[in-house]
């Protein structure tokens, strides 16, 4: 179905999705949560890219059998993921023996590590404050500090307005 089609609203494919055994998850959380482990599968593999999939199971104190960045452990401690190859003949057989072992149950503190470092070294803001200190220990501290001041759009405006009437003044 197309939702473009007349007749089909998503509850209509919601409804004909959940007889086939699908339910739909409107939250990662939620999907997310309730599990142990959970697969996190990039687009696509290279040695220095990783996103948010890998990100949100450690948030939701997941463990996940990830296939995507190949150097993923130069991030986060091998002990918190299952790393697998997609295309290996044996990757399903490699997961089960993973759940089995109970890989989650005994690596909590490696997970619990990998969510700190998503919270407080990868996300944006502690970056940027990582990157800020790294500057100032390498080159020194910023020159002196100075005031600013932040105005309201009119008062620029009023500025653009007068300049050339106080260039003319000058002259």
């Amino acid at each position: 179905y197309y939702l473009r089609e007349p007749g089909v609203s998503r509850e209509k494919i919601k409804a004909e999705q959940a007889e086939l055994g699908f339910v739909c998850v409107e939250d990662k959380w939620a999907g997310l949560v309730p599990y142990q482990y959970a697969l996190a599968i990039e687009n696509f593999s290279n040695p220095f890219y990783w996103s948010e999939k890998l990100a949100d199971c450690f948030l939701a104190w997941t463990m996940p059998i990830y296939y995507g960045c190949t150097r993923i452990t130069d991030y986060f401690p091998a002990e918190a993921l299952i790393q697998i190859d997609i295309n290996a003949p044996d990757v399903a057989e490699q997961i089960q023996s993973a759940i089995s072992s109970n890989a989650w149950q005994r690596n909590r503190d490696a997970i619990a590590y990998a969510r700190e470092l998503v919270l407080n070294r990868y996300q944006l803001f502690p970056f940027v404050a990582q990157q800020i200190r790294s500057f100032e220990n390498t080159y020194g501290s910023f020159a002196q500090k100075q005031v600013v001041s932040i105005q309201p759009r009119q008062y620029y405006q009023l500025s653009i307005k007068f300049a050339g009437k106080i260039q003319a003044i000058r002259k």
